[in-house]
């Protein structure tokens, strides 16, 4: 097999530029005014491959889980034509891999809790009996803990600045996120849904419905918990963070994506370049001030994520005037 056709198998598309940064950000971020070294670097490493075992643990069994559905309604899964044997060997050798990396972290049990908790709810949400994915309210539940919200919390926790007020707030945040990441997803696939029998939020009730429920209520207090969780971070990176998010808050209500599908829920979609982009750099560039070994977190981050390398090549054409 080649990487290329490994990397979709993995369907990293879906996962490694939205899901890996900001849990990158909220690690280093609870790192800020700690008293550290550059063994802190190998902590950084571990966490970074355990979030993608993850990762590709529960898309690989979303993927595994999907075959038939995808059957039915004519969609391509990279895992139909492969050998049973091939498919529970990726599934027990991530979960081995998951094993050792939290063992390496040394972490105390309740963060063990919360990467069993992970692993579950992919579980929950994916295979027979259970598959929660067809209860348009489980799966709402379900997917915007596993979209992030466990490991922002997971992460945040290994850090020595880190209160259970915050902890809450980035929870709630985490889930807000979720559900409306998850929820605009459900439109977009209101049509395949219907095809094999699921009864989603998206083809249940208007889409004007909605997109009003969203904007009127949801969205708002999603803005205003990471705010309050932005404010508790020790000053003066608080007032940095607050405020490279209301940039992208201003930003996104005039910004529209080049992407067909998300482009169409302007601020709702653009939003997401905060979590995704700016806040993962802003927390390493402000450790890399504090630390000078934190640069080498920080040049990885820029050169292995799309997201980084395509904003860059945009201001240097902009720069130079094409």
């Amino acid at each position: 097999m080649t990487i290329s056709s490994f990397y979709k198998v993995l369907r990293a598309n879906d996962w490694w530029n939205n899901i890996i940064p900001p849990i990158l950000g909220f690690f280093a971020l609870g790192q800020l005014s700690a008293e550290q070294d550059y063994t802190i670097l190998f902590a950084y490493g571990v966490v970074f491959l355990l979030m993608i075992l993850i990762a590709v643990f529960g898309f690989f069994i979303g993927e595994w889980s999907d075959i038939k559905d995808d059957q039915i309604v004519g969609k391509s899964n990279l895992l139909a034509n492969r050998s049973l044997g091939f498919k529970t060997g990726m599934a027990c050798f991530t979960l081995a891999g998951i094993g050792i990396l939290t063992h390496l972290l040394n972490v105390d049990i309740s963060v063990k809790l919360l990467v069993v908790l992970q692993l579950l709810c992919f579980l929950l949400y994916s295979i027979p009996p259970f598959r929660l994915k067809r209860n348009k309210y489980a799966s709402l539940i379900l997917d915007s803990l596993y979209s992030g919200t466990i490991m922002y919390v997971m992460v945040m926790a290994l850090g020595s600045n880190c209160s259970y007020l915050m902890l809450g707030l980035l929870f709630l945040w985490g889930i807000l996120r979720g559900q409306r990441n998850y929820i605009l997803h459900t439109l977009n696939d209101a049509e395949n849904d219907n095809q094999i029998g699921i009864k989603s939020i998206g083809n249940t009730y208007q889409y004007i419905q909605i997109i009003k429920i969203q904007n009127s209520i949801l969205f708002p207090l999603e803005i205003i918990s990471l705010l309050a969780f932005l404010y508790l971070v020790e000053m003066p990176y608080n007032l940095i963070l607050m405020a490279s998010y209301l940039l992208i808050i201003g930003y996104s209500f005039y910004h529209r994506s080049i992407s067909e599908k998300m482009g169409s829920y302007g601020h709702l979609s653009n939003i997401n370049l905060f979590h995704e982009m700016l806040f993962p750099l802003v927390v390493l560039v402000l450790l890399t001030l504090e630390q000078i070994f934190w640069i080498i977190p920080l040049l990885l981050l820029m050169s292995l994520f799309t997201q980084y390398k395509q904003w860059g090549w945009a201001i240097i054409k902009k720069i130079g005037g094409n």
